[in-house]
């Protein structure tokens, strides 16, 4: 009987590992549902995951589209959902379209990289991020820079609405005093508790109400002209927007 437990102690694990890789519950990667390939084998890529929130494409895209130099790879990404209007939108702009059929973003985004196998600098966007001036050249830039203090994974520019980022934005404006007396004492920190995350106001402060922070593209002047080197944050951080050597 104790051998039999014991067996049993051992066993039991491994099955659940071989189930879970033979019948493909934690897949890396998975043949895309719909792959519409305009590459141009490239050595750089973008990646935009986008099909759940419509309302900023129009912006969005039209962004990509005039600060994206002709020399990257453009590809949009659904996971879990095929959309129409992205497959026009990568038509009418010779992007390329991967659509996976399982709602797995890693998945998604993995088996987006693999059939771009030229690509050997990548870009990964949200659908709800707004590009700016020089954003696709200063980037690698920077993370070349960077390795001077660190050994770079992934490399990101300041985003105002992210719990990460909104504290370093008003500090290099000297606004610190007037958040707090709007709203509260701003941390580095990520949450539902914290008011970049939960407070309308705060994302329209953020988005030029009352004209404390510029729009995005003056702010983009502001903060480049500023400068201030690169810090090392949280890896939660990186999610939205990103950019790493393959």
């Amino acid at each position: 009987m104790l051998n039999r437990i014991r067996k049993l102690k051992v066993l039991k694990p491994l099955k659940i590992f071989y189930r879970y890789f033979r019948f493909g519950k934690c897949p890396s990667f998975s043949k895309p549902k719909f792959f519409l390939n305009n590459s141009k084998n490239q050595e750089t890529a973008c990646f935009i995951l986008a099909g759940y929130k419509s309302f900023t494409w129009k912006i969005v895209f039209k962004r990509i589209k005039t600060f994206c130099p002709e020399n990257i790879d453009v590809c949009i990404v659904s996971s879990g959902i095929f959309s129409e209007e992205l497959l026009n939108i990568t038509t009418e702009n010779s992007w390329s379209y991967l659509t996976t059929k399982k709602n797995n973003v890693c998945l998604a985004l993995n088996s987006a990289i693999k059939n771009f196998p030229s690509a050997k600098n990548i870009f990964k966007l949200d659908e709800d991020i707004f590009v700016t001036k020089d954003f696709f050249t200063n980037l690698p830039k920077i993370h070349e820079e960077s390795k001077e203090k660190y050994f770079p994974c992934f490399t990101a520019p300041l985003i105002p609405i992210n719990g990460f980022c909104y504290s370093k934005i008003l500090e290099k404006l000297n606004l610190i005093e007037e958040y707090k007396k709007h709203f509260e004492e701003p941390r580095v920190s990520a949450g539902s508790w914290m008011q970049i995350e939960n407070n309308l106001e705060v994302a329209k402060f953020f988005w030029g109400k009352k004209n404390f922070v510029p729009q995005i593209d003056e702010l983009n002047k502001r903060l480049r002209k500023i400068g201030g080197g690169v810090s090392n944050l949280s890896n939660s951080f990186f999610n939205r927007c990103n950019f790493f050597r393959a």
